[in-house]
């Protein structure tokens, strides 16, 4: 089951999708922890966005995070970045 933070995360990318937006930047910058719950939603955004032919790009700064994304090989398929400027470059 989806906690109120994931449930709401994904609630407003879809609401964006629904606006027409299509290139997302998710700055996780101040995210002290990712959870299992937190990694789903992020690859639950993942599908939604590419499934609309947009982008989504996550911004990463801490060892601990970019080593546990690399750990369950989530850096091969999502587009991370250690700050905005970088990921926002892209577009």
């Amino acid at each position: 089951e989806q906690g109120p933070g994931v449930c709401f995360f994904l609630e407003q990318i879809r609401l964006l999708i629904s606006r027409g937006f299509r290139n997302f930047v998710i700055d996780l910058l101040d995210a002290e922890i990712i959870d299992t719950q937190g990694v789903g939603s992020l690859a639950a955004a993942y599908n939604f966005v590419r499934d609309t032919r947009g982008h989504i790009k996550y911004v990463f700064d801490s060892d601990e995070q970019l080593s546990a994304m690399r750990e369950n090989h989530l850096d091969k398929v999502f587009e991370i970045f250690r700050d905005e400027n970088s990921a926002l470059a892209g577009f």
